[in-house]
């Protein structure tokens, strides 16, 4: 990136440009996330890697949304710009393209956030925690139970063979 525009070498490579339909491509799909995040690091790359667009695209899903979906390709505008695809009211449109009819308020929720981010997404942190909270209260009540379980098994001396030739076990004396 030079200044605050983009080459087109940045994205495509210099000596190593391929169609966008090419896995190797910088511009495929697939691996947009990461051309995109050889500039833009920190809180934009660890939010897109956490989402569930993110994910997808991490697990191979093609059609899953990568920078390129919502910011553009070759009219990348900052958000605050009334043409941006991005804008808070071209956002219904933008996530129209791949969510099937999205009212007005779909994407009202702030984009780039993880959980951990407290003064951003108070909300979300706060469900982040309680999920944790359970997840880990679940783990100890049933961790315990398997582990008490095991241990008695393991502490259980198996019951001496009866007299030769009796087939008579403990239960039927």
């Amino acid at each position: 990136m030079h200044g605050s525009f983009a080459l087109c070498s940045d994205c495509h490579g210099k000596h190593d440009i391929r169609k966008k339909t090419d896995p190797a491509s910088r511009a495929y799909s697939l691996n947009i996330p990461r051309t995109c995040t050889g500039c833009h690091q920190g809180k934009v790359k660890e939010s897109y890697d956490y989402s569930f667009h993110g994910t997808a695209v991490r697990l191979g899903y093609r059609s899953a949304a990568n920078c390129a979906d919502c910011h553009g390709a070759h009219d990348v505008l900052r958000q605050d710009h009334p043409e941006s695809n991005v804008a808070p009211a071209n956002l219904p449109v933008t996530c129209g393209r791949c969510h099937f009819r999205p009212r007005a308020n779909f994407a009202q929720g702030k984009e780039h956030v993880v959980p951990a981010d407290k003064a951003r997404a108070p909300y979300l942190y706060w469900t982040w925690k309680v999920f944790l909270g359970l997840i880990l209260f679940d783990l100890g009540k049933d961790g315990s139970i398997v582990i008490f379980e095991l241990w008695r098994k393991l502490r259980r001396k198996p019951d001496p063979p009866g007299p030769a030739g009796n087939h008579e076990t403990n239960l039927e004396r």
